[in-house]
């Protein structure tokens, strides 16, 4: 008993150096991460290129005219917007028509009635909507997303240029309102930033490649020489193929953060959170492996120290062993490695816009979003997913 329990103390030690040395990596990150807002200086390229913003919508009657409406009031000289219908059940289609009837030409609608063999339905929505596309210019987002400030697009075309990007991806700031999402969306994002690190993401020597499909600006010389949506018509996660395909093409890649350009709200309830984070992380990491290795990092460097320290209370509180056996030291070292693990989450739920007490949930958040990685892992053996009234085959 007494090898384990020095065994035991060990890795809790590790455990909890190895969470202050992310202190560190938050350090970093927040210095050396760039990030967009309204402030940034426009107006150094004239005339600006035209742009198509091209939003699908699948049953987003809640959503659909707050997007729209803040794309149209955008301040852009030569921009179109592209709305496509795919296949809605709801009024979906009707309201892009009752705003396109309004926006005097800006708005062009396009209503998906079915999808053929072989494409999965938001890629090839997309690609029915970008047939209409006049822009030098590409930005492909969701019906869940919201443009508050009204000069985003212009911020995002002249970073694009100032770079050299071919294509950049604005990661959203999230919206969340019920309790499930504050407690699963910082988790479940963590998960994403360990293996998809933005400044690796950025490095043009790395392989590493991401983007998220919120907020997508492809030139349009990079778009078409990657293929377009028929190159990714049968992916789950369009944005992350379309970033391995630019990378993988030499071109280059830029992912950024923002701070009020845009917002989005992802998911409103715990159901749709649980199936929308499995369908991510089984579409984002893409390999069985991948997915196990992050539930083993997770249960590693978050759940074992919950667990030990309950198990410890509960030895304790029964007095099993007295002060002078090792057991007292699992208890104190489980401890400094569940205060560690807290003080990193609060200042990571701050970088995420979130209030900084939501991060004593983390281990709840922990516990769940395992239980959504063991649910991607199962999806690798094949089945189904259930996505906005489609059943998608794996």
């Amino acid at each position: 008993m007494d090898i384990f329990l020095k065994i035991v103390i060990v890795y809790l030690i590790l455990n909890t150096l190895i969470w202050l040395l992310r202190h560190l990596n938050i350090s970093r990150a927040k210095r050396n991460s760039e990030s967009l807002d309204s402030r940034y200086p426009i107006g150094k390229f004239s005339p600006m290129p035209k742009v198509s913003v091209l939003v699908a919508g699948k049953n987003e009657e809640r959503n659909i005219e707050r997007c729209l409406r803040s794309l149209l009031g955008q301040n852009y000289p030569e921009l179109q917007v592209i709305a496509i219908n795919d296949r809605s059940t709801d009024r979906t289609g009707e309201i892009m028509d009752k705003l396109a009837g309004q926006s005097g030409g800006r708005l062009k609608v396009v209503h998906v009635r079915q999808l053929p063999d072989g494409w999965k339905g938001k890629p090839h929505a997309m690609h029915e909507g970008q047939k209409l596309a006049t822009g030098d210019y590409l930005v492909f987002t969701d019906a869940d997303c919201f443009f508050q400030c009204p000069d985003c697009i212009r911020i995002a075309v002249e970073f694009t240029m100032e770079k050299k990007v071919d294509l950049l991806s604005v990661l959203p700031v999230l919206e969340t309102s019920s309790f499930w999402e504050r407690v699963l969306q910082p988790v479940c994002s963590a998960v994403l930033i360990i293996w998809f690190q933005p400044e690796r993401v950025n490095n043009p020597m790395s392989k590493v490649a991401y983007a998220n499909g919120a907020f997508m600006l492809f030139s349009r010389s990079c778009y078409d020489r990657i293929g377009g949506h028929p190159a990714v018509k049968e992916h789950l996660m369009e944005d992350m193929a379309f970033a391995r395909r630019v990378k993988g093409s030499g071109m280059k890649l830029y992912v950024v953060q923002n701070r009020d350009l845009y917002r989005a709200r992802m998911y409103e309830d715990f159901s749709s959170t649980f199936t929308g984070w499995s369908r991510i992380f089984y579409g984002g990491f893409m390999h069985v492996s991948k997915v196990a290795r992050a539930v083993l990092l997770l249960v590693i460097m978050s759940l074992l120290p919950c667990l030990i320290l309950a198990g410890a209370l509960m030895v304790a509180t029964i007095k099993a062993w007295d002060v002078r056996e090792l057991g007292w030291w699992v208890l104190a070292w489980s401890g400094f490695a569940m205060a560690a693990q807290m003080s990193v989450s609060v200042r990571f739920y701050q970088l995420m816009g979130s209030k900084w007490y939501w991060a004593i949930t983390y281990p709840l958040g922990a516990m769940v979003t395992f239980m959504i990685l063991m649910s991607s892992l199962k999806k690798f053996m094949g089945g189904t997913i259930v996505w906005r009234g489609s059943e998608i085959k794996l």
